[in-house]
């Protein structure tokens, strides 16, 4: 388990919230005595001279994230309608309010 070493950053950004060491990386093979083969979490692999890497000592932190797509499964349900007691159906009228009983009747409107 090592961290890798990354001392660039993207410009525009301060310095002060930089951090350089990424990782957790995981060494797969030793390719010569200064350079090395890693994959991080994800699988991606990489590599990298000796200098830009750091021994991790917390061999715990490695947890390798499979992406994994998984097929919806689609549910087979049947879909009866809920019942429901009259008293509790709330009703919906458009907007503005219209009256239902026309008793009262229409003002009529005046030509401005």
């Amino acid at each position: 388990m090592v961290y890798l070493y990354n001392p660039a950053q993207k410009t525009g950004l301060t310095r002060k919230f930089h951090k350089p060491w990424t990782g957790p990386f995981k060494i797969v093979k030793k390719i010569s005595d200064l350079n090395y083969r890693i994959v991080d979490q994800r699988g991606k692999q990489q590599i990298v001279h000796v200098n830009r890497l750091k021994r991790a000592y917390n061999v715990e932190v490695w947890k390798p994230k499979f992406e994994h797509k998984t097929k919806k499964q689609w549910r087979r349900e049947s879909r009866k309608p809920a019942k429901q007691d009259k008293e509790e159906e709330v009703k919906f009228y458009p907007f503005p309010l219209v009256m239902a009983d026309d008793s009262l009747g229409t003002p009529e409107r005046e030509p401005p």
